[in-house]
């Protein structure tokens, strides 16, 4: 439902950011997937993902992202972009700073596993996430993010990164899961879609 700004004498509509799912759980899984489409048929275009809780097998799984085609249906290929990790371990920027080409999934903890030592160290992420409305553009979503996690060698660490999405049509959604999808590697998650009607849609 829309509000309203006014300055006393004239007033516009305007929408604010809806909290359109959410989902905690301290279960062992392969993924949670996080559908996006009904939000984008009610005119919702842009995201802001936030993930909370995480804790991965340790010293072995990586955080990812894989954007969905359908329900249950995952695509290949097609992520691009970058991404750079520095802390406690190792504050050089140019050690963990890589590309992705091509690749899968959109490596959320800089394609190093997760070290939560089981007692609290857990990642927090924020992802914005913007949906393209013009037909035949083939690079969406674009997405970028930032967050805060214990990783192997780099331990407490800061993590950016961005990116966009080329090929099949991925409006579905987006599955949170981890580089083994075979395993229950996901020991716990929470997460947070808001979803924002941004005009225009660009």
């Amino acid at each position: 439902m829309p509000y309203y700004i006014t300055d006393g004498t004239t007033a516009r509509e305007s929408e604010g950011l809806v909290v359109w799912s959410e989902a905690y759980s301290t279960t062992a899984t392969t993924h949670v997937d996080i559908e996006m489409k009904t939000a984008q048929n009610a005119g919702y275009n842009k995201f802001i993902l936030e993930l909370y809780g995480i804790d991965l097998q340790e010293n072995t799984a990586q955080l990812r992202l894989r954007p969905m085609t359908a329900a249950n249906t995952v695509d290949g290929d097609g992520c691009y972009g970058g991404f750079l990790v520095h802390g406690e371990g190792n504050g050089n920027i140019t050690a963990y700073d890589a590309s992705f080409n091509n690749d899968a999934a959109i490596p959320l903890s800089g394609k190093r596993a997760g070290a939560e030592l089981s007692s609290g160290y857990y990642g927090n992420y924020t992802i914005h996430i913007s949906f393209n409305d013009v037909g035949g553009v083939g690079a969406s979503p674009n997405y970028y993010w930032h967050g805060a996690h214990r990783l192997n060698a780099t331990l407490a660490s800061q993590i950016i990164g961005g990116g966009t999405h080329a090929g099949a049509d991925t409006t579905y959604g987006l599955r949170l899961e981890t580089d083994y999808p075979s395993n229950n590697y996901l020991l716990s998650y929470g997460y947070t879609l808001y979803a924002l009607k941004s005009g225009s849609g660009h």
